[in-house]
């Protein structure tokens, strides 16, 4: 079995996404050594395909600031939709990308897409929350601002079942009360539905935990839940 073969083995929608997308910007103008660059990574090829890249760059960086900026906003989405081609977007794309995006917001704070895309590039949350200011029905933005807030919340209950809260009770309230308000403007059902159910599970374990909080902790977090009828389960911690 050949290199390619055994990583097309485990990775194999990542492969065929960077050949698709190799394929569809072949054609397309300013954009053919994005194309080439697709399709060397797609064979293995990382050192032509990163030399592919600074091409791409070196090429779009001297076009007007209206084209470079649509090619930045193209980027962004096909990086937001193309979840399966995770590295889509390399160091010296994503560079360029970042810097185009940051003087884009900077010279229009009230472009939607300027914010909805630097948020993925360097602007993070602010950018989103700049971003729904502008359209509170941005589904991008919606989206991908709830998945960041449950992130957060994941983070500060993920050592429960030690007895540890990391942050405050209240914050995690909040955050929990505004992905709810945005998760009901998300038009995908399936991701809703994700979303309805990543939520739920948070909500729960935030109030069995405060419940925990009021009694006798004589017995670990998991166990004293799992006899109220909710089975938690948390990852595996190594401490070195």
């Amino acid at each position: 079995m050949t290199f390619k073969s055994k990583m097309w083995s485990w990775n194999q929608d990542y492969f065929e996404g960077l050949r698709e997308v190799g394929a569809e910007y072949a054609i397309r103008p300013d954009f053919e050594s994005f194309s080439d660059y697709c399709l060397l990574k797609e064979k293995g090829l990382k050192k032509a395909a990163n030399a592919e890249s600074v091409k791409f760059v070196g090429h779009i960086s001297k076009l007007s600031l209206k084209r470079r900026r649509e090619i930045v906003a193209e980027l962004a989405e096909l990086f937001c939709y193309k979840a399966s081609v995770h590295s889509l977007i390399n160091h010296p794309i994503q560079m360029f990308m970042k810097d185009t995006l940051k003087d884009w917001v900077e010279g229009e704070p009230n472009c939607l897409a300027a914010n909805r895309f630097y948020a993925f590039f360097g602007g993070g949350q602010k950018a989103l929350e700049a971003a729904l200011a502008i359209d509170p029905d941005d589904q991008i933005s919606l989206v991908r601002l709830s998945y960041w807030m449950l992130d957060d919340v994941d983070f500060m209950v993920h050592h429960l079942d030690e007895g540890l809260f990391l942050g405050e009770e209240k914050s995690a309230r909040v955050k929990l009360i505004r992905v709810a308000n945005m998760i009901e403007k998300v038009d995908h059902k399936d991701t809703q539905g994700y979303l309805m159910g990543e939520h739920r599970s948070y909500t729960s374990m935030l109030k069995i935990w405060e419940e925990y909080k009021k009694v006798s902790r004589e017995k670990p977090f998991p166990e004293w839940a799992a006899k109220k009828g909710f089975d938690f389960r948390f990852p595996a911690k190594f401490y070195y």
